[in-house]
C-alpha cells in the first residue's frame, strides 16, 4: 500500500474503489472481456447497438477485401475505445451486457469468476452475484472506517491503518493479521478509556461503564474468536477459511464500536 494509503491521505473509499476505477482495476476487466469475446462478431454488433445505441450498419468493420468479402468488426473501434472513455459505472454496465450474452455460450460462470477475482485484487467495492454487479462495500461502511480512523487517538489509528493495509495490498493481502489489527484498535480504545495500557480487552469490558451487558459479552465473544488457541491471533485457524469478507467485516464493525464508544464515553 502506498504511502498515501497508510497513512490516511488516500481516502478510505478511494481504497475501496467504491465510486472509482483505477487503472488497474479497468484493464484488468477489459483483458476479462476480450479474453471472452474477442473475436466474435456477434457481441462487437450487439455491443454496438444495445450499449451505445448505434445502428447496426454503421459498426466499425475492417472493411472487405477485394472480392469484397466482409472481414468482420474491429473490436479495438467498435468495443475498446468506447470501452476505455466511458465512466467506471459504465464500465459495470459494460460487464452485465457481456455476462448476459456469454450465457448464451454457457461461458457466463466462468467470466464472472474472472471478473470477481479481478474486482477483489483492486480492491472494487462490487462483485458479479448471478450475474449481476453487487455492491459488497457500501458507503455507511466506508464512511464508519473513515470516521474512526480521522478522530482517533493515534495508538487506535495505528491499529486500523495497519489492518486497512494489510487487507488492501493486492500484491499479499493478509486477512488473518488484518483481523487481529481490527480487535487490536478496539482494544487500545478501551484501554485509553480505562487508563489501563497493559489489560486485556476481555477483561477491561468488565470495568467499562455505560454499556448495556449485552454490548459487553458480544464483544467479549469476537475478542474470544481473535484470541483463544484456535484463534486468529495464535495462527491455527486455517488460513485458507479467511477471507476479504471476514476482515473488512471485522474492520466495519470494530470501526463502528470504536465510534460507539467516542460517542457514548469519549
Amino acid at each position: 500500500m502506498k504511502f498515501s494509503e497508510r497513512f490516511g491521505y488516500k481516502k478510505v473509499r478511494e481504497v475501496f474503489q467504491l465510486n472509482s476505477m483505477d487503472d488497474p482495476l479497468r484493464n484488468g476487466l477489459w483483458n476479462c472481456i476480450r479474453k471472452f469475446v474477442e473475436p466474435n462478431d456477434n457481441f462487437i454488433e450487439m455491443f454496438w447497438v444495445l450499449h451505445l445505441k448505434q445502428t447496426a450498419d454503421t459498426c466499425p468493420s475492417h472493411g472487405v477485401n477485394v472480392l469484397g468479402d466482409y472481414l468482420g468488426h474491429d473490436l479495438k473501434r467498435a468495443v475498446r475505445n468506447p470501452y476505455f472513455s466511458s465512466e467506471w459505472h459504465e464500465i459495470y454496465d459494460i460487464l452485465e451486457l457481456t455476462c448476459a450474452f456469454l450465457k448464451r455460450l454457457n461461458q457466463e460462470q466462468q467470466f464472472q469468476e474472472n471478473c470477481n477475482y479481478i474486482m477483489k485484487t483492486e480492491m472494487s467495492a462490487y462483485r458479479f452475484v448471478n450475474g449481476t454487479i453487487t455492491p459488497i462495500t457500501d458507503g455507511e461502511e466506508v464512511k464508519t472506517i473513515e470516521t474512526a480512523t480521522n478522530k482517533s487517538k493515534p495508538s487506535v489509528r495505528k491499529h486500523l491503518h495497519r489492518s486497512l493495509e494489510l487487507l488492501s495490498d493486492r500484491q499479499n493481502p493478509d486477512y488473518r493479521n488484518s483481523i487481529k489489527e481490527s480487535i487490536s484498535a478496539v482494544e487500545s480504545k478501551v484501554q485509553l478509556l480505562l487508563n489501563d495500557e497493559k489489560g486485556t480487552l476481555g477483561n477491561l469490558l468488565n470495568k467499562l461503564d455505560g454499556l448495556h451487558p449485552s454490548q459487553k459479552e458480544a464483544f467479549k465473544k469476537i475478542y474470544g474468536y481473535t484470541s483463544d488457541k484456535g484463534g486468529i491471533r495464535h495462527a491455527l485457524l486455517d488460513e485458507d477459511k479467511i477471507d476479504f469478507d471476514d476482515a473488512k467485516y471485522m474492520l466495519v464493525v470494530c470501526s463502528a464500536f470504536v465510534n460507539y464508544l467516542t460517542g457514548k464515553i469519549q
